[in-house]
């Protein structure tokens, strides 16, 4: 006598399960869910596959992102280095206007006081002061400039302190830059600033 399934419990619904053929030939037509189950995997080679797509991924995003926060830093370094420059500048110009034995060592002074602010950087890129110059000039009139000009009270003759320098931060700049086709594309290579001030009473 053929032994048949017992009846179900009352209250619990029953299941069947189809018949379902051995791994082999016939185990294609299965539905994808109950193929992996069966060939004890999950994902497979699809899942090794798509690690393969996030590794692409991250090849082609990492150098955009690399170059992207390298220039920032970049940038940010040379950029605090020349406002650096420009108050340094600044004050160089205002200590013209202080009392001395004479316009020689006023001016000696403001180159002074230049090298004194931007002592933080490196000594490759430190002005000395043969690269700053600092002029007297009559206002209004930048090619009538010299450090010996005589200044006088009228409105021709009132005369301003001009004081410009200049870096080659491109040939040690503080994060070495990237190069592309032989060029620099992240640093500049020069950084320059400068200052003038009016020259109270004409003169000094």
């Amino acid at each position: 006598m053929a032994c048949q399934n017992p009846p179900p419990l009352r209250g619990t619904p029953s299941l069947s399960l189809p018949n379902l053929p051995q791994q082999g030939a016939g185990a294609a037509s299965w539905p994808r869910a109950v193929r992996e189950r069966a060939g004890g995997t999950r994902g497979g080679p699809a899942r090794g596959r798509q690690r393969g797509v996030y590794a692409l991924e991250w090849a082609i995003i990492f150098p955009v992102f690399f170059m992207l926060l390298y220039a920032i830093i970049s940038y940010g370094l040379a950029f605090l280095v020349r406002e650096s420059m420009q108050f340094a500048a600044e004050d160089g110009a205002r200590a013209v206007l202080r009392y001395q034995s004479d316009r020689n060592a006023r001016l000696d002074t403001a180159r002074a006081v230049v090298i004194s602010r931007l002592g933080w950087l490196p000594d490759a890129l430190r002005p000395t002061t043969d690269t700053i110059s600092v002029n007297i000039c009559h206002v209004g009139n930048a090619a009538s400039c010299a450090p010996s000009l005589t200044c006088g009270t009228t409105i021709a003759e009132r005369c301003m302190v001009q004081l410009d320098f200049s870096i080659a931060y491109g040939s040690a700049p503080l994060v070495p830059g990237l190069s592309l086709l032989d060029m620099d594309i992240l640093n500049p290579a020069t950084l320059s600033a400068s200052a003038s001030i009016l020259v109270d009473r004409g003169g000094f």
